[in-house]
């Protein structure tokens, strides 16, 4: 379950992830109260909604850029049922009223929060992405140098609570 693992990226790890991690939480609040309104209507919408929210607390707290991944495919494929089931409604020409409108109305607010919410969460993704792999790059690299040179290898002794890290040869 690598999906589910925290990645280590620190809460404040840049100016950028921490603003757009702020917006993702606004956008995860705007999901969860769409989505208790529309389970009363539609189950299985609301639930869709309230799932997406679910995904989106992992992202913002986990910061794994696996689960990015999964809510934009999530938001893919409930909008596309989204927009289905509006286009099936137009085509058949069914007069909207009283529950009707209300529903039609909660279901259109779906269109522009999924628009939003994959625009930020693509934003996350890229900066998460780019953190994890800036980090396994640094650890490889100074691995690397801990074994190739002198200097490093002096560094890596000092930075290491016992000084058990082999000299390399000359």
């Amino acid at each position: 379950m690598y999906c589910l693992a925290p990645t280590g990226i620190p809460a404040n790890a840049s100016v950028f992830l921490v603003s757009v991690l702020r917006i993702v939480r606004y956008v995860l609040w705007a999901q969860v109260f769409l989505g208790v309104i529309t389970v009363m209507m539609r189950f299985w919408d609301g639930f869709f909604l309230l799932l997406g929210a679910g995904v989106l607390y992992f992202v913002i707290e986990q910061r794994n850029w696996y689960l990015c991944v999964c809510y934009i495919l999530l938001a893919m494929f409930d909008a596309f049922g989204l927009i289905l089931s509006t286009g099936m409604t137009v085509a058949h020409g069914k007069p909207l009223a009283g529950v009707g409108i209300l529903i039609c109305f909660f279901a259109m607010m779906r269109g522009p929060l999924y628009l939003v919410g994959c625009y930020y969460v693509f934003l996350s993704y890229r900066e998460l992405k780019g953190k994890e792999y800036f980090s396994v790059i640094y650890r490889t690299l100074f691995k690397y140098l801990c074994r190739r040179s002198r200097m490093a290898a002096t560094i890596c002794a000092s930075s290491a609570k016992d000084s058990t890290v082999p000299r390399p040869r000359s």
